[in-house]
């Protein structure tokens, strides 16, 4: 389980600087960005 999150994360960094572009924020990118990987892992 931890590899996949491991990879997930890897293979997010560069959404993680497109959302920051689209956030006032880099906070608010990523709480955007934890809550939804924490509604994909609920599904």
């Amino acid at each position: 389980m931890k590899k996949v999150m491991l990879s997930a994360l890897l293979l997010s960094l560069p959404l993680l600087g497109y959302a920051q572009e689209r956030f006032p924020s880099p906070e608010a990118a990523a709480s955007a960005f934890a809550a939804a990987v924490a509604g994909k892992n609920e599904t």
